[in-house]
Order: C-alpha cells, then sequence, then structure tokens
C-alpha cells in the first residue's frame, strides 16, 4: 500500500538543498496472515528514528493519507540526510517512547498489565529496512512483537450469567508466566522480520477488557513471539466463579506481526475453544464479532476501531 513520493530532483543534484531524504512509509498490510501494527495507522506527529548506519535521526510522520500511510520527514531542527546518486540503505524502527539506540542486540521488555486498548501500543515495535532513492522512497514497517486477541462468550442457558459484558470480569495470560523479555536482532537480508533469543523473565499478564456487549466481550494483550510448545494458560474471572483453560500447543506457536484471535464460550463449568483465526481481514467494534469482514476498500489492513484515536494519540 505504499506510495512512492517524487522530490523532482536531477540525479546529479546532490548534498543540495531540496534533495533531503524524505520517505513514504506504510504498515505491512497485505501479508496473508495479516502482520500488522496494533492500530495500524499513523497519527500525525509519530516520532521514527532513521539510520544511515552512521547517523540516527528524527523523522517524524507528516501529510496522513487514509490513514495508513504517511510522509516520514526530518523533525523540526533536524538536519536530514541527502540522497546519493546511487541511493541510500537506511533502516528505521518506531517505538513507544523513541529512541535513537538501535535496537538490534537490545532486550525488549513488554508490559505486563494495561489498562485499556489504547495502553497496547505501549508495546509496539515496528521496523523497516532497504537501499531508497529520491523517487523509490517507499518504506514498510513491519510489526516485530504479536498481538493476541481473546473473545469470550457465556452460555446462557447452562449458566447463571446474564451478560457477558456485566459478568466476565478479568483475563489473565499465562499461568506459569509468559516471557516478557527478550534480546531482539535484526532482520537478515531480504527478510521483514527479526529473531528473538535470550527469553528471560515470565510473567502473568493481565489483559484490558474492551468492547463488550450482552453477548461477548474482548481482552487483547501484545506478546513477545515466542512458539509456547506446551501451550498457554489462560484465568477468567466472572461474577459466578472463576474458570482456567489451557489453549494448545498447536495454536500457541505466536510470531511476530500476527494477530492471533480465540474464540471461547463459557459453560457451566469449563471452557470450550470454538474457533481460532490468524488470518482476518479488517473489523469493526459494531460487528458481533472479529470473524466478519468488513469496508474491504482499506486495502485489507487491519484495523482497530475500538479507542478511534490512532497510534500513541
Amino acid at each position: 500500500c505504499a506510495v512512492t513520493m517524487a522530490t523532482g530532483c536531477s540525479d546529479d543534484e546532490l548534498q543540495s538543498t531540496g534533495n533531503e531524504v524524505t520517505f513514504s512509509a506504510s504498515v505491512s498490510d497485505s501479508e496473508p496472515t495479516s502482520r500488522a501494527m496494533y492500530h495500524s495507522y499513523w497519527v500525525s506527529g509519530n516520532a521514527v528514528a532513521v539510520s544511515d548506519g552512521t547517523e540516527t535521526k528524527k523523522y517524524v510522520a507528516t501529510n496522513i493519507s487514509s490513514n495508513v500511510k504517511a510522509d516520514l520527514v526530518p523533525a523540526s531542527g533536524v538536519t536530514p540526510f541527502y540522497w546519493n546518486k546511487s541511493g541510500n540503505a537506511f533502516d528505521a524502527w518506531l517505538k513507544y517512547t523513541y529512541t535513537t539506540t538501535h535496537p538490534s542486540g537490545q532486550v525488549h521488555t513488554m508490559h505486563t498489565s494495561y489498562d485499556t486498548f489504547a495502553d497496547l501500543d505501549q508495546d509496539v515495535f515496528a521496523y523497516a529496512s532497504g537501499t531508497y532513492t529520491r523517487t523509490n522512497n517507499a518504506m514498510t514497517f513491519y510489526q516485530q512483537t504479536a498481538r493476541v486477541t481473546f473473545q469470550l462468550y457465556i452460555d446462557t442457558k447452562e449458566n447463571a450469567f446474564s451478560s457477558a459484558k456485566d459478568d466476565i470480569t478479568g483475563l489473565t495470560v499465562g499461568s506459569t508466566g509468559l516471557y516478557t523479555k527478550a534480546k531482539w536482532t535484526k532482520p537478515a537480508a531480504g527478510e521483514n522480520y527479526g529473531k528473538w533469543d535470550s527469553y528471560s523473565t515470565t510473567a502473568v499478564i493481565t489483559a484490558p477488557k474492551g468492547e463488550s456487549t450482552e453477548e461477548f466481550t474482548r481482552f487483547k494483550i501484545m506478546a513477545i513471539p515466542r512458539n509456547y510448545s506446551g501451550g498457554v494458560g489462560i484465568n477468567i474471572t466472572t461474577t459466578n466463579g472463576n474458570y482456567t483453560f489451557r489453549l494448545p500447543a498447536s495454536q500457541t506457536n505466536w510470531q511476530a506481526g500476527t494477530h492471533y484471535l480465540y474464540k471461547l464460550t463459557l459453560h457451566a463449568g469449563f471452557v470450550e475453544l470454538t474457533d481460532v483465526k490468524v488470518t482476518l481481514d479488517n473489523y469493526s467494534e459494531n460487528t458481533d464479532d472479529l470473524w466478519q469482514s468488513v469496508d474491504p476498500t482499506v486495502n485489507g489492513t487491519v484495523i482497530d476501531y475500538t479507542e478511534g484515536t490512532g497510534l500513541f494519540k
């Protein structure tokens, strides 16, 4: 979905006024596994660190288009990079807290609790790299963490529940702990997703409660990519007692940039996993579940309308 933005400079104009490096940036939104950032759209002023391998400079998003595209330009007061004749190799990273420290080889720490869905943005970590020119400056960012959604229903015929909205009160993930720290190494040449290893520190993750109706309620977390070969345990609190359930190992190989959706039903005394989805089209909080595709005109981008405020707003 990236759009190339030409600057109008000829090849022999080097290191000159009007020859500043800018990018037409987008979030990956066209892959079959729906690899995308949490909100999947830009907010004016988002700060991005751009490096040429020697220097790192602050660029910001502007000229937002269709929510999923933006121009990246040097921040106010920053001396820009300049294009050279043969093209420039750059990489860039977008994190909740702007940092000039290159993320490759660094330990990334996830949060263990979130108050609202908007707080999930605190664990957004997107990366882009490539060789660019003035007339081919489309930079695509790939989310390096995983997103997990739990959509819970209640069996009102077998339970003393009246409403999923009122009676399902909380959810935690990782009954024996999820990894919250790991080292990330930048992608190999030709790849879009980096390598995670050196996992350390586990914790039970408290998921925020989001969209709720009489029929269902949703909880979400962000997670460091990991193949949990023993499955992942969850704990659900309700007004009529607590439930425990273990997601099977076949469904917990969480990969970077992928959104995993688990549909579960609470019966009298047990939980049933009724559906799993790792590919998804656009969805709206106004549909009765995440399995209904809506608004295909946004090029397949996963857009979360829950907060309605955009990334880091």
